[in-house]
């Protein structure tokens, strides 16, 4: 296409180790072939390249191989179980927290300690909130991001599951629960805050946070499907650029008339 090559950067290395996050570990090798190709040609490439996608990519590639392949990308493999290079998806398949609850399916409801260190199921990336805190100190440290999306992104979430999740009326919800369960640590940490489809202004961002955070719970409370991190955060990565519309930067300085 006669244009820069920008793969000097590393920024599509991050896409691809994103998007394998957001996969099963029995996600066959064609699976993230397809998926790479969708996010890096139709997201990002045909936007007009880096720092022109109006949403993540690694999202948007999850959420083509979900539509594509949803049977695959369900086939979570149990806890310190092996997983052949090439295996039978049904061997070794478990329900996570999410859709035990929600959907009533047979299995044991994971510990908090358990969802804490990673001993449940789910995709490669979602499954250790220690793993994930550990990366999101790191990033603060190196001031890479912020706290405000993250923190709040996951508080609200927290917070209307306690005050709206619960079966036996209000404040009756489980907030450990709903935050360590699912991909939200995954999501808020590591995709919410992508620099090109987040909100540029401080009050912009904490408005992002909340349409976050109160979709996922809409999406786990009343969808049809157990987790909606990622759909939640793909949905305001559309409404970024009316957030940054109505929330826009001081000036420091103007041309004279």
């Amino acid at each position: 296409m006669k244009l820069p090559t920008t793969i000097g950067d590393l920024s599509a290395v991050v896409s691809g180790i994103l998007l394998g996050f957001n996969l099963p570990s029995t996600a066959p090798f064609w699976m993230c072939i397809a998926g790479s190709f969708f996010m890096m040609i139709i997201v990002k490439a045909f936007f007009g390249g880096l720092g022109q996608n109006f949403i993540n990519p690694a999202l948007a590639g999850r959420a083509f191989l979900m539509a594509s392949w949803p049977t695959r990308m369900i086939a979570f493999a149990q806890p310190f179980s092996k997983v052949p290079l090439i295996s039978k998806i049904d061997a070794v398949t478990s329900p996570t927290a999410l859709s035990i609850i929600k959907n009533g399916l047979e299995g044991e409801v994971p510990t908090k300690m358990d969802l804490f260190l990673g001993n449940v199921s789910g995709c490669i990336g979602e499954v250790s909130a220690l793993a994930l805190l550990i990366g999101f100190v790191y990033l603060l440290i190196r001031k890479v991001i912020s706290w405000r999306i993250p923190v709040v992104f996951i508080g609200v979430t927290g917070l209307l599951s306690y005050a709206f999740g619960g079966s036996e009326g209000l404040f009756t919800g489980d907030f450990l629960f709903s935050i360590l369960s699912g991909s939200l640590f995954l999501g808020a940490i590591f995709m919410a805050t992508d620099y090109t489809t987040s909100p540029v202004t401080s009050l912009g961002q904490y408005i992002y946070a909340i349409g976050c955070g109160a979709m996922v719970f809409i999406i786990r409370k009343w969808g049809g499907y157990p987790e909606g991190v990622s759909y939640a955060i793909m949905l305001m990565n559309v409404a970024t650029p009316l957030i940054d519309k109505i929330t826009p930067p001081k000036k420091f300085g103007r041309r004279k008339a």
